[in-house]
């Protein structure tokens, strides 16, 4: 998106909607109040992008910037906005979250697949306009051939697109429902998976397989007391006066909290 495109406003919150088609659905909503709270003491650094529709302006780039915005009460948001058709609008949102760290595979393949239906775009074009190689967006659409309900599955026991993928490789949809069954309950990581799943398919048996990693791999929901006892103390040093901030991110196998406390100066030679 060219700059000459974009133009920056603030916006009355309630003349901003949400897209019905874009690509993320799935909001946690402890991180959306951690990033509220942040907004509130540093301010929107990145604005939300907007396109105009009549007297109106519908979110293209940052919803979960926007829901934050909300939680802080800010009544007017910082906004980008793009001059952008329906199409360029949809490649944009695809193009944001696909950028995130840690995208929701699923939601990015369900939004790649719409954008092929609605333009009636190639999987080349489309690997073309988000920048991705055409064997990427092959891959995103495989995971759409999955069962719905075994991808709730593979959501809540916190499995990856890579444990995923090696679902892909059994052929038979109950065998696929018992082998994430398994690689859940044993804790496997992306690398066992792929291997019990090639045994699974190949008929030759998994007995002899080297056991998994006795460290389960822990559901979101599950540990979220965890990160309510760390943000809490955060707000308690903030309600003293000490500006303290904290960062939560994640990595295929790890969940990241970054906890930035700054030292209070020392004391002056009059005050010792």
């Amino acid at each position: 998106m060219k700059k000459s495109l974009l133009k920056y406003k603030l916006i009355p919150q309630e003349r901003i909607f949400s897209s019905v088609s874009h690509p993320r659905k799935l909001f946690d909503e402890d991180s959306l109040h951690e990033l509220a709270r942040s907004i509130e003491y540093c301010g929107l650094l990145e604005p939300v992008v907007v396109r105009r529709v009549g007297a109106r302006y519908e979110i293209v780039a940052g919803e979960r910037r926007y829901r934050a915005c909300l939680m802080a009460g800010f009544e007017e948001i910082p906004c980008m906005v793009a001059k952008a058709g329906d199409e360029l609008a949809r490649i944009m949102a695809l193009s944001e979250n696909l950028q995130r760290e840690n995208p929701d595979s699923f939601e990015m393949a369900e939004g790649i697949g719409r954008v092929i239906k609605k333009h009636r775009l190639s999987e080349a074009e489309c690997a073309r306009r988000l920048g991705r190689s055409r064997a990427a967006v092959a891959d995103k659409l495989k995971l759409l051939t999955l069962d719905k309900k075994l991808i709730a599955a593979l959501r809540r026991d916190g499995l990856s697109e890579r444990h995923a993928r090696a679902l892909l490789v059994i052929g038979d949809e109950r065998l696929r429902f018992e082998a994430e069954k398994h690689m859940a309950s044993e804790g496997m990581n992306a690398r066992q998976a792929e291997a019990y799943a090639a045994a699974l398919q190949s008929g030759e048996g998994t007995e002899d397989m080297p056991p998994a990693e006795k460290h389960r791999i822990y559901v979101i929901k599950d540990i979220r007391v965890f990160f309510n006892s760390v943000t809490h103390a955060v707000d308690t040093m903030r309600k003293a006066g000490i500006a303290a901030t904290m960062e939560r991110g994640e990595e295929s196998e790890n969940l990241i909290l970054t906890i930035r406390i700054p030292k209070r100066a020392e004391p002056s030679k009059a005050e010792a």
